[in-house]
């Protein structure tokens, strides 16, 4: 149980999920109900349930934590299950835009971890685009006391998202990632840091600095791809495909990059479809319409935007939430 936690940690997320199925296999669970009942067993089917739905395999999560559930259904152990299912429906609502549920989940969280349910609260106003609020909360969370590193990061990676603009970069957003990365760094927190590399590549592709945005989404695609679930791996695939096009020299180029991420990019709307996340498949066809159009390919173009409208048409979903770099 602790190995697997630690694995977690320090982002290797798939490494704690062996360990984790490792402990149910050797301690028997489902079959000796009397020595399966223990605190490590109460974390695991926790920290399982949470990797199973970052993975899209929601079935299978919701599996896992009925049996956490029917378990465990008292203090303290209650309250390992009780967190990681706050934490899959506040994930669930962020990428379906359910504001209300979301929130509501946040302040359950809050009761157990306050930290936690801080930080969340956090990322759904800023998935909402309420940076404002964000800012606050984050505030406060940052004089909270006994704050872990990991939080820290997070706290950093957060402030750095509510400084980027639809269009623009606050001066703020590279010394958040900068001190966010030494952080991590110094903790040797090789997941968060590729998190942080993935949203520099946002960054500098922002500024108008193509080839730097490539090379820093160059340096994190291994690492997200292997310890990171299928939603951030989606994004990795999005971000990648703008950051090579965009450093391409010219309209040729251009084309013929735009051409071999077409099937990046239909691999990134599949995850995004499984997780419901809508707004951003939604953007992956903005995007390959609006590249077509500027290199005058009308037909491709109108594909793109055909798809953007019959897909818009059955998930309607609102202006403001399009484009959102979180």
């Amino acid at each position: 149980s602790l190995r697997s936690a630690l694995w977690c940690l320090y982002g290797r997320h798939e490494i704690s999920s062996l360990y984790a199925q490792l402990l149910l296999q050797l301690k028997k669970t489902w079959a000796f109900g009397d020595i399966g009942n223990s605190e490590s067993v109460s974390k695991v089917l926790a920290s399982l349930s949470l990797w199973l739905n970052v993975q899209g395999e929601h079935q299978m999560s919701a599996v896992v934590q009925s049996h956490a559930r029917s378990r465990f259904p008292r203090h303290p152990n209650a309250k390992n299950w009780m967190i990681s299912e706050y934490h899959i429906v506040i994930q669930q609502c962020i990428y379906r835009c359910r504001w209300q549920e979301a929130l509501k989940a946040c302040s359950q969280l809050y009761l157990l971890d306050k930290n936690a349910g801080n930080l969340q609260r956090a990322s759904v106003y800023i998935a909402k685009g309420y940076f404002n609020t964000a800012r606050r909360i984050i505030c406060k969370l940052q004089h909270s006391a006994n704050l872990d590193v990991l939080t820290q990061v997070r706290v950093l990676v957060l402030q750095a998202y509510a400084t980027i603009g639809e269009d623009t970069v606050s001066s703020e957003t590279a010394e958040f990632l900068i001190r966010a990365s030494v952080l991590a760094t110094s903790a040797y927190m090789e997941y968060e840091q590729a998190v942080i590399d993935m949203v520099l590549a946002q960054v500098l592709l922002k500024m108008k600095m193509p080839q730097k945005a490539f090379q820093a989404a160059k340096n994190c695609m291994e690492k997200v791809y292997e310890n990171g679930g299928i939603y951030d791996r989606a994004k990795m695939d999005f971000i990648f495909v703008c950051c090579m096009v965009a450093a391409s020299e010219s309209d040729a180029r251009k084309k013929v990059n735009l051409q071999k991420g077409i099937s990046i990019l239909e691999r990134a709307v599949v995850c995004f479809k499984k997780l419901e996340a809508h707004a951003k498949v939604l953007d992956i066809f903005v995007y390959l319409a609006k590249t077509y159009h500027e290199l005058n390919e009308l037909d491709e173009r109108n594909k793109y935007a055909c798809k953007f409208k019959h897909y818009y048409t059955e998930y309607p979903i609102a202006r403001e939430y399009l484009g959102m770099a979180f």
